[in-house]
């Protein structure tokens, strides 16, 4: 991943490129973190584009409290809509600017940086038999150590490995380097523990005279037996999952209808209201958090 136009933009600023590169000079391990997630760019970039983010963040916390109460809240009142009381009022003032500013640098940094090294490292592992088994099918035709990772390179099918491959072969063909300095780089930027156990194993296979071959096929056992186990417990997971949303968001809110429907049919209001409040807000949001929940499940 580039940069982007409102990362240039941050960095082209004075001012912000000044505390960008401040902030970079202090914090040394940032530079790692952004190649752990993949992204093409120098600390100094993503401080000053995280610093513009939050400033814009702020910007519309204030215009929000603007539109709150200059404009939403006089008209309420002028309707003979009663006004919030005066110490939420000016509570809501101070903290709407410093929510959006949170939430802005909760978007920018966790989820840019800190979830995607993350997921960048869930996806690895998901790979890793397959990836490992076409090293071991490449080592067995005799194919060298270089050779077997610019392979790698080129198969798209294998997602974030087929990046880090890139990565490998990259320093080997533009800088010159020899390849277990190259793999010792990869081990340092890898998102993934399995994969770093995975290249340093290669590194003292290769360095102690020992079969590449060998080693690949070992790995590749272990890792496919590991992820038939994962299967098993995700399959299990799931079924746990597709009980419980029949019982909660089927069985339960059905029950809680009929019950709701008899009691506004006896002519209670408040049967009505919670039969309004169930079929609209409980049964949609127990839905969409089941759905949310089955795609964290897929994830792992």
């Amino acid at each position: 991943m580039g940069v982007t136009g409102f990362q240039k933009l941050a960095y082209n600023l004075p001012g912000i490129s000044n505390l960008g590169k401040a902030f970079a000079g202090r914090n040394k391990k940032m530079q790692l973190k952004l190649q752990k997630a993949g992204k093409d760019i120098t600390a100094e970039i993503y401080y000053s584009a995280l610093i513009l983010a939050l400033i814009v963040s702020f910007m519309a916390g204030l215009i929000a409290d603007l539109i709150i109460f200059g404009f939403f809240l006089p008209f309420l009142e002028s309707q003979g809509v009663g006004g919030l009381p005066a110490f939420l009022e000016e509570l809501l003032t101070y903290a709407i600017p410093i929510v959006t500013t949170a939430l802005g640098f909760f978007i920018y940094h966790y989820l840019g940086v800190t979830s995607t090294i993350k997921e960048r490292g869930k996806k690895i592992d998901r790979t890793m038999p397959y990836a490992v088994n076409y090293m071991a099918a490449m080592a067995s035709a005799d194919v060298s150590p270089a050779e077997i990772f610019r392979g790698l390179a080129t198969q798209d099918i294998y997602g974030e490995i087929q990046k880090e491959a890139e990565k490998i072969a990259r320093d080997i063909d533009l800088l010159g380097m020899d390849l277990m300095s190259v793999l010792k780089r990869a081990i340092v930027r890898s998102p993934s523990d399995k994969w770093a156990e995975f290249l340093q194993g290669t590194i003292t296979t290769s360095s102690s005279g020992g079969s590449l071959k060998k080693y690949f096929d070992v790995k590749a056992e272990e890792y496919m037996r590991d992820a038939r186990l994962l299967l098993q417990q995700d399959l299990q997971s799931l079924g746990v999952m597709a009980e419980s949303f029949v019982t909660v968001v089927v069985a339960a809110p059905l029950f809680l209808i009929i019950i709701m429907a008899v009691m506004a049919m006896l002519g209670d209001k408040a049967g009505e209201e919670f039969l309004v409040l169930i079929v609209g807000l409980m049964i949609p949001a127990m839905q969409f958090l089941f759905a949310v929940l089955l795609k964290d499940a897929g994830k792992m």
